[in-house]
């Protein structure tokens, strides 16, 4: 639907000699849709639809009645605008081949009548009228047929029956233009506006009258062509020992239009493919599609403006991840749920935040409330740990058949605040997933007063002795093995020297950069309480002479945590290998 302000505009004016003349098709009343901006502050409006001949100089009627339509104000932009949409074909439709349609629409302002919107379609056709069947009969084979009616007002008046199906295989009719050519209908939606055409897709917050405004606008387009499908690109992901990885594809379809478009219609239907929701109809029923981009149309005269659409498009890509447990085994807590969480004993009462650093509750209720609510949400516990080695501020278990959130952080989006869901073979290994380690705090007991002793001490001499070097334990943490003799850790004169040799089974290298180091972000190591630093230890290349890009944390909890590539990986595990470095507590 493209507007022209004088009837000299339209094609019919501008045709070359021996170019075909476009008509836009109609399948059934409902697929036409207008729309026009007002660029006028009048509340008082009129509107009036007239079908008029092809070349603009003929009016045929006064159509305004066959269509839906109401006047409306958009308060975000202050735009005013029209929707109208056809009910029903009206008697000049059905009696010319083709015709173009007029809207006129006048605005009170100060008391005066004026013209806000005076402007005509291009041309617009139907094969046939038969748009609303007026009764259905299901005979016995079980195909439907459908009665049209000669008389619309006269029920008693059904006129011929018109088959919809076949009788012996219950197929449906295709629709198809006069010559037998099958034709596809593209209707485009967008959220709200169409930056690309001007529109909108809403409904306006305030409406100035009209007959009805249950509707909002489409876009559609009818031509004759095809939509098939063609061959897909298969994507495998395979690790170095030929482990697969995961498969994708997506399904990929050619939309193709069988005749020759003029400048103006190309225009419409690139803008149709900006949509953010693209449907196709061939007869089988609305389906939605996706483009990813491109020309879809090519010029096919040298000297007349004339284009032939091909565009690719596709269903949404698919992705089959595989991983290390047997086909169909879905690992399970001993209670059955699916996911646990334990927040551990150090939480401070703070906020919840999520693997993005968005806030998702204010406290444990809020963070309660938040995982029940989730898509696929079945069942959460909180579970009894009372019997258990450890002390969690709460441990709670998930039940879901949908995708469930690897963790989030407590209190802060620092990475030591970070619990990680897990699924446990017994309620005993959640002590694992808690902090290890941390040393209590001294309590207060009674306490008494000795008699002050004054006497004069006496310097009787002095050594001077060299502070010894301590060792300090420092393990691998979870599915990090550690090398006993290259993962060590001293301390001397409240300086901390550590190195680390840890290796990994669980990763491997990527196999689109067989033998890269991986980047990785997590716990690797805990280390003992005596090098355990009063506040949270930041290791940086600039520094500490880390490799470019790495970072390393050590906390007061011990923990040591990894924000970087590893020093190399391969088909079978990944190491880390960093020595000599320094902190102080």
């Amino acid at each position: 639907m493209t507007w022209f302000d004088s009837i000299y505009d339209l094609q019919y004016y501008n045709q070359p000699k021996g170019v075909p003349c476009y008509c836009e098709e109609l399948m059934k009343p409902s697929d036409l849709y207008l729309q026009g901006q007002l660029y006028d502050t009048a509340n008082d409006y009129t509107l009036g639809i007239y079908i008029f001949s092809a070349d603009g100089k003929t009016q045929y009627e006064d159509a305004t009645s066959y269509f839906q339509y109401y006047i409306g104000r958009v308060q975000s932009s202050g735009r005013r605008l029209f929707n109208a949409r056809l009910k029903s074909y009206s008697p000049a439709m059905c009696a010319h081949a083709c015709y173009i349609i007029r809207v006129v629409v006048t605005g009170i302002t100060n008391g005066q009548a004026q013209t806000v919107f005076d402007k005509y379609t291009e041309r617009y056709c139907q094969h046939d009228c038969c748009d609303v069947p007026k009764q259905i009969t299901i005979d016995q084979l079980g195909f439907v047929t459908t009665v049209g009616t000669a008389d619309p007002n006269d029920p008693a008046n059904p006129g011929d029956v018109v088959p919809v199906g076949d009788p012996d295989g219950g197929a449906p009719v295709l629709p198809t233009s006069d010559c037998g050519e099958p034709i596809v209908k593209l209707v485009s939606v967008f959220d709200c506006d169409d930056v690309f055409a001007n529109e909108f897709y809403g409904t306006p917050e305030i409406t100035y009258g009209g007959t009805s405004a249950d509707f909002e606008f489409r876009k559609v387009t009818s031509f004759k062509g095809r939509i098939v499908r063609r061959p897909r690109e298969i994507e495998r992901s395979l690790s170095y020992n030929c482990k697969l990885i995961q498969t994708e594809s997506a399904e990929e379809f050619l939309l193709e239009g069988f005749e020759f478009f003029p400048a103006w219609k190309m225009f419409e239907i690139e803008n149709q493919l900006h949509g953010k929701h693209i449907y196709i109809d061939d007869g089988r029923g609305l389906k939605e599609y996706q483009f990813s981009g491109g020309v879809i149309f090519k010029q096919v005269h040298d000297c007349f403006e004339l284009f032939k659409l091909s565009a690719s498009l596709q269903k949404c890509t698919k992705r089959q991840i595989y991983n290390c447990q047997p086909n169909c085994e879905k690992k399970t807590n001993p209670d059955g749920s699916n996911m646990l969480y334990a927040i551990p004993a150090g939480y401070m009462g703070g906020a919840f935040y999520s693997d993005n650093y968005q806030l998702i509750a204010q406290d444990v209720e809020g963070l309660k409330d938040y995982l029940r609510h989730l898509n696929g949400v079945s069942d959460l516990q909180e579970i009894n740990t009372s019997g258990l080695d450890c002390s969690p501020h709460i441990a709670l278990a998930l039940t879901s058949n949908d995708v469930i959130p690897s963790g989030f952080y407590y209190d802060t989006t620092s990475p030591q605040n970070k619990v990680n869901g897990v699924v446990v073979n017994s309620w005993d290994e959640l002590c694992n997933t808690l902090p290890q380690g941390v040393c209590q705090l001294p309590a207060a007991t009674v306490f008494t007063v000795e008699k002050m002793t004054c006497a004069t001490p006496q310097q009787n001499g002095f050594t001077i002795e060299e502070t010894a070097v301590m060792s300090i334990d420092i393990n691998g943490y979870g599915n990090w093995v550690a090398d006993a003799g290259n993962t060590t850790a001293t301390l001397y004169n409240n300086e901390v020297t550590f190195s680390l040799d840890l290796t990994n089974a669980n990763y491997t290298e990527d196999p689109a950069a067989i033998g890269e180091p991986i980047e990785i972000a997590e716990q690797v190591a805990t280390i003992g309480g005596e090098a355990r630093p009063a506040n949270i230890v930041i290791l940086t290349e600039l520094q500490d002479g880390l490799p470019e890009g790495l970072t390393i944390t050590i906390d007061n909890h011990g923990r040591v945590m990894y924000y970087g590539a590893t020093t190399t990986a391969g088909s079978s595990d990944v190491t880390i290998e960093i020595l000599n470095l320094k902190y102080s507590i």
